[in-house]
């Protein structure tokens, strides 16, 4: 697959089934937010002081992420074709398991009932981030559900923002953690 073809130069790109679309369309500044979130739980999964298991669970989180921008880069009018049920997608699963790793940590973790001034460490710090890119690539999400809104895909869609609900609190609870581990270390 040849990576430079010259076609985006004129402020378009493709979908997954061949459609073009604007690069400032919807689709794709949602489908960006969740790009650039993935790239910041790459960070954070790069980090020594990331716990293999919080490794571990990020990286889970990441594979869904891609199948959940794969599923952005199809119109709302190919969201029930037989291409479109091929593809790997966010499922009710995929949301019971946040809310299962929400519980872990939250049973872990002393109620917490103020906000954090990101920076005690690096790994908070880029866990924060990611959390507040997680909250605008689910507006995205929210804003782009406007289109199918009374369509047979609209409880499908759905899933996806609700995801990502689910994922900045897990976020949240991670960045909680990496402050009282921190704490505990100095």
């Amino acid at each position: 697959m040849k990576i430079s073809t010259g076609k985006g130069d004129i402020g378009s790109t493709s979908l997954l089934f061949g459609e073009r679309i604007h690069k400032t369309s919807e689709y794709v500044c949602a489908c960006g937010a969740v790009d650039e979130l993935n790239a910041l739980l790459g960070m954070v999964r790069a980090r020594e002081e990331a716990s293999p298991e919080m490794r571990e669970l990020i990286f889970q989180v990441q594979k869904r992420l891609s199948c959940l921008m794969t599923e952005l880069m199809v119109l709302p009018s190919e969201w029930n074709s037989p291409k479109k049920r091929t593809l790997s997608q966010i499922s009710q699963e995929d949301i019971s398991f946040l809310d299962s790793s929400i519980e872990s940590y939250e049973s872990s973790l002393p109620i917490f009932k103020e906000w954090l001034i990101p920076g005690d460490n690096e790994l908070e710090a880029v866990l924060n981030f990611a959390r507040t890119v997680c909250r605008r690539a689910e507006r995205e999400l929210w804003f782009l559900a406007k289109e199918f809104e009374n369509t047979p895909a609209q409880s499908q869609f759905n899933r996806l923002p609700v995801y990502l609900n689910r994922l900045s609190d897990l976020l949240w609870l991670m960045t909680l953690s990496a402050r009282i581990v921190s704490t505990k270390q100095e």
